[in-house]
């Protein structure tokens, strides 16, 4: 027996939502979101609920991931649909997994063996991994290793009839989010499900925002990077200027630039994206 009991009660998920209100709102950054959804507005932007409010849409079905704004503020809408992938050599498992998750919102890719894992071709969408510990030839904490020497972190909630503790220790020292011995309750597989996508969601928002990032300090000239470092020390303009020797206009206009080509609308974006990047002051 795969699940200790069967309930009629599935959890809440945001489903696909489509409103036109959303429209007059230009949206650009994460602050939040309900379940597995996700919103987006600009730093600067005063929300009309007051700063932080969650947008909530109760009922199962599919998962809300909102991006509304380009880079214009023209509004845009997109929906993502998370990723359970399970890996299990036994065919009544992997039927009741799929069953489960697809009731409940979820987009379900099954897999038979941890080779046949290996060899798909991961999407670039948030993920979590329900994974066996014990299958023929390649076991779960195998696998495991195998994708850390890959650099691939998906989540991963091992599942098993045979637990012991050493098995258990080692899943959590590589990374494991949980580990569930058969029988197990629905809630407690559906709620490390939704706390794995919301790791691997984060995860990813803050791989895209450090290639961003990277990718803008690079269009920095030389001098800009030196002026960038002693800006976010907390040097004055006219302390640059005498430490560097030019005029302290001149640093206004580096220092704009900087602004400009990093995309900070104030000193403490500048100041957190240096730290980000491990930028440091020419003066330390």
């Amino acid at each position: 027996m795969l699940f200790s009991h069967l309930s009629g009660k599935k959890s809440i998920f945001l489903p696909y939502i489509k409103t036109d209100f959303v429209h007059s709102l230009k949206l650009n950054s994460q602050i939040g979101g309900v379940g597995d959804g996700v919103f987006y507005q600009p730093e600067d932007y005063q929300h009309p609920l007051g700063e932080n409010k969650r947008f909530e849409q109760t009922g199962e079905g599919r998962l809300l991931f909102l991006s509304i704004a380009d880079m214009h503020g023209r509004s845009v809408m997109r929906e993502e649909r998370p990723v359970v992938y399970v890996v299990d050599d036994d065919p009544s498992v992997r039927k009741a997994m799929e069953r489960l998750l697809n009731s409940t919102g979820h987009e379900a890719k099954i897999f038979a063996s941890a080779s046949e894992f290996l060899d798909f071709k991961y999407p670039d969408t948030p993920a979590c991994l329900i994974l066996d510990v014990k299958m023929p030839k390649l076991g779960g904490l195998e696998l495991q290793d195998r994708l850390a020497e890959k650099d691939i972190s998906f989540p991963i909630i091992f599942i098993t009839g045979y637990g012991t503790v050493p098995a258990s220790v080692k899943a959590f020292k590589a990374g494991a989010m949980d580990f569930l011995q058969k029988p197990f309750k629905e809630e407690e597989l559906l709620n490390a499900v939704s706390l794995g996508i919301e790791k691997h969601r984060n995860l990813l928002q803050e791989q895209k925002e450090m290639k961003t990032l990277q990718a803008r300090l690079e269009t920095l000239t030389p001098r800009e990077l030196e002026i960038f470092g002693l800006v976010v020390s907390g040097m004055l303009n006219k302390q640059i200027a005498f430490d560097l020797g030019i005029s302290e206009k001149t640093v206004k206009v580096h220092r704009a630039r900087v602004m400009e080509k990093m995309g900070a609308q104030s000193l403490p974006d500048l100041v957190r994206f240096a730290e980000k990047l491990g930028i440091h002051s020419s003066a330390d």
